[in-house]
């Protein structure tokens, strides 16, 4: 009787660690990542709207570390406003249509990332035809400050010419200084037309992703899985590159 008592105990314990509260199974899913273990499956969208750099910086102060860009990516609002281009005329290009470079839009900030390249920059508009540059390297290791974004803009060369401005965004004015750290505003341009990569071809890439190596398939996971993204378009009085 005893031994039919701890008989039953011992498979009620095992029955309990082996519980999910759901299905009661213990199977990893197949679809999580050594990133979604690390970061505690966090990467999930908020419903905050991002509109400045500084609401990127506090989401990234927000989020566990050493946080990747695809969790940042996958953490905003979704669905994600989107338009790529393949053109490779950039401080950022993009490395074939495969992996093109992507522009994300939330109101006045738009944000572009590579698939496959850790770079983050930042474009937050201040007049109609200029907007404040910056840019990050992934993956953060710890808190940021505010002016983080803008340490590796610039100077550069001289005092008016910056990373992000070169022939492509001039004229560069000085918009602030951010704790000793001058921040730049310059001329928005948009992606020229001609290498545009339509909404379809990422979506075809996303779901031929592990074709591509394992940063660039996170990254179109995190556009893709929450919801598809939307195209949008620039003011088309914009010049473009």
């Amino acid at each position: 009787m005893l031994n039919s008592m701890k008989s039953g105990l011992l498979l009620l314990l095992l029955s309990a660690c082996g519980s999910d509260g759901g299905s009661g199974s213990s199977q990893t899913d197949p679809e999580s990542t050594d990133t979604d273990v690390a970061q505690g499956n966090t990467c999930s969208p908020r419903d905050t709207p991002i509109t400045r750099i500084a609401d990127v910086i506090a989401l990234i102060n927000e989020l566990p570390k050493p946080l990747s860009l695809d969790c940042l990516i996958a953490s905003l609002r979704h669905p994600l406003e989107v338009q790529a281009t393949a053109s490779r005329i950039s401080a950022q290009p993009a490395i074939s249509r495969e992996q093109p470079r992507i522009f994300l839009q939330s109101e006045g900030l738009f944000l572009s990332v590579v698939p496959g390249d850790n770079l983050l920059e930042f474009g937050e508009t201040w007049q109609e035809t200029l907007s404040i540059k910056g840019e990050l390297a992934f993956p953060i290791e710890e808190a940021l400050s505010d002016n983080a974004p803008f340490v590796q803009i610039g100077p550069i060369f001289n005092q008016t010419q910056t990373r992000c401005g070169g022939p492509c965004h001039t004229p560069t004015v000085e918009h602030s200084k951010m704790g000793g750290v001058s921040v730049f505003a310059s001329q928005i341009v948009r992606p020229n037309p001609e290498f545009r990569v339509p909404l379809e071809e990422l979506k075809a890439a996303w779901n031929n992703c592990t074709t591509l190596d394992e940063a660039a398939c996170q990254l179109y996971k995190a556009m893709f899985d929450a919801a598809e993204p939307v195209s949008f378009e620039f003011n088309e009085d914009l010049p473009f590159f």
